[in-house]
């Protein structure tokens, strides 16, 4: 599934959907593929995942404020960290578990985190969303 963006022709993440000739959209699409090529395959399919869920559940909020409370609302105990096991009840709230596997949360904390609590890996709140920023920036264009 395209990140926000309703595509006829495939819900490819990587292809962006068919837009007029403005230099605005060409422009966004150029930081958008830029963003994409940015990610790996496990960031990619966490984003798809959660658009995908922001779509049938909150079609009219703006993805960089559905970002931002999904993300936030994930750090259960409030300490500004994302653990595995958070992100593992993330998914199972939203009824998508079965589309990531643990191997895929670990290269997502790998890849962004920045610390370590109590001897496990996690990734601060902030870091995800400096890390998509872009995405979230992008994507309300598009």
């Amino acid at each position: 599934m395209m990140y926000g963006m309703k595509n006829n022709a495939t819900n490819d993440a990587t292809t962006p959907r068919s837009f007029g000739t403005s230099a605005t959209d060409d422009d966004a699409i150029k930081e958008y593929q830029t963003f994409l090529d940015s990610l790996s395959p496990a960031q990619k399919k966490f984003l798809d995942v959660l658009n995908e869920y922001r779509n049938k559940n909150f079609e009219h909020t703006m993805p960089k404020r559905f970002f931002s409370m999904i993300i936030k609302a994930v750090d259960c105990n409030k300490d500004g960290v994302l653990t595995l096991e958070e992100l593992q009840t993330l998914l199972i709230n939203i009824g998508a578990r079965e589309k990531m596997t643990d191997k895929d949360l670990d290269e997502i904390i790998e890849t962004l985190g920045d610390d370590e609590l109590e001897g496990q890996r996690v990734v601060s709140v902030q870091r995800i969303e400096n890390a998509w920023a872009p995405f979230l920036n992008v994507i309300w264009k598009l």
